[in-house]
């Protein structure tokens, strides 16, 4: 943790603090939320729309008084964070996904790559992708595109489908 965060969880812990509320602004709750998490009794995070829409005034001097005030009266409900193995998780799937989505940018970027060069391997051979990440992975295995042979199974692909749509 950092010292601020630190340093909040002792003067919560000096003050015998049960609930802790605190706003939602973009990304900014998340390592004090992280910090505080099993120190504090209840620790709420809640949407900043929803408090905007409770009656009443909201200045920025008395912030932290007014939303205390507002959770205390139950105007306000917390926001679902998920525990530590969830968010793990929905960070990985996450990663995952932006890392597919740029693989099959780069897939897509070959394609067109071979077809301003006038080979238009996609009317030929379905399934090029999986064909291209079975060569690469010899490659890299190999060392080398002699050893692997992969120029050679991709063309061999691309002509046997060639030929089977000629007859």
């Amino acid at each position: 943790m950092s010292v601020g965060v630190d340093e909040l969880a002792e003067w919560l812990a000096d003050f015998e603090v049960t609930t802790a509320v605190m706003e939602s602004t973009g990304v900014y709750w998340k390592p004090v939320y992280y910090g505080l998490e099993g120190l504090v009794g209840e620790l709420w995070v809640v949407n900043a729309t929803h408090v905007k829409r409770v009656p009443g005034r909201k200045t920025g001097v008395s912030d932290a008084e007014w939303l205390a005030d507002v959770a205390a009266h139950g105007m306000v409900r917390p926001s679902y964070v998920p525990l530590p193995p969830i968010r793990e998780l929905r960070e990985l799937t996450r990663y995952r996904k932006t890392q597919v989505d740029a693989r099959t940018r780069e897939i897509q970027r070959l394609e067109k790559l071979l077809q301003d060069a006038g080979i238009k391997i996609s009317s030929v051979a379905s399934g090029t992708c999986s064909k291209w990440r079975c060569c690469v992975a010899r490659q890299e295995a190999a060392s080398g595109a002699q050893a692997s042979g992969c120029g050679s199974q991709i063309m061999s692909a691309s002509s046997s489908k060639a030929a089977a749509s000629r007859s």
